[in-house]
């Protein structure tokens, strides 16, 4: 009976121990999960803090490329010469043209001029032939190739295609090759604005904004250039 008490006993104190333990340990247990996971929020939190979110920038708009009709550029003045021709060519409101001959040239000057009756436009060139031409009264205007729309000053359109030219492929014309600005006010009464496109497939494009629709077109020589008269209304 004695022994079977002190071993009941026994049984149960080691019954209490284990149980004891087996809290601790649990209570350990609990202690540790929460300091780990409290680690572990304040790491997330630090790593969130420490490396902000990456901002994205919408890009920039870029302008549809176009001929604006708020030139401030104007043109070279008139030779003495080109100002003082008379040509016999007769006015026109429709379509006009002449074929190019002989050597032809790279655009090397842009000038405009004002007279009594008509403002005058020459495009001068380093060729030695003679420039050809097919002009027209027109709703609307584009540039070469690509084909952006042109806006100028005026309530016309007239456009001027100067044929037999060249692009500046050597040394030399691109030494000689115009450089000026490609949109100029002509300050006339007849002529506002000049856009030069220039020469594509061997022919450039001259853009007349304009407050008249009568017109005519002649050359000179030595230098080429082709001369494009704006009757004053």
């Amino acid at each position: 009976m004695t022994t079977s008490s002190r071993t009941g006993a026994r049984g149960a104190h080691g019954t209490t121990d284990l149980t004891r333990r087996g809290v601790l340990a649990g209570g350990l247990g609990a202690v540790l999960a929460g300091a780990l996971a409290a680690c572990g929020s304040t790491s997330g939190a630090g790593s969130a803090a420490s490396s902000p979110s990456p901002s994205v920038s919408s890009p920039a708009a870029s302008a549809t490329p176009s001929a604006s009709a708020s030139a401030e550029a104007t043109s070279q003045a008139l030779t003495a010469q080109e100002s003082a021709q008379d040509p016999e060519a007769a006015w026109t409101e429709g379509h006009s043209e002449s074929e190019p001959s002989g050597e032809a040239g790279v655009e090397t000057a842009l000038r405009t001029g004002v007279h009594e009756g008509y403002d005058r436009v020459v495009v001068q060139t380093s060729g030695t032939g003679t420039i050809g031409w097919f002009a027209d009264v027109v709703d609307e205007a584009s540039t070469q190739g690509k084909g952006d729309p042109l806006s100028l000053e005026g309530s016309h359109l007239i456009r001027v295609y100067g044929r037999g030219t060249q692009m500046p492929m050597t040394e030399q014309d691109q030494q000689i090759d115009y450089d000026g600005p490609a949109l100029v006010n002509a300050g006339g009464t007849a002529l506002k604005q000049v856009y030069l496109d220039r020469t594509f497939e061997d022919q450039f494009q001259l853009v007349l904004g304009t407050e008249s629709t009568q017109y005519r077109v002649f050359t000179l020589s030595e230098p080429s250039r082709l001369v494009i008269d704006v009757r004053q209304p």
